[in-house]
């Protein structure tokens, strides 16, 4: 968990990795 990312996105981050440069 280094950047916080939206909520939205959340729930796809936990299911693939903290790779997205978004």
């Amino acid at each position: 968990m280094t950047r916080v990312v939206y909520p939205r996105n959340l729930k796809m981050f936990t299911s693939l990795p903290a790779v997205v440069p978004l």
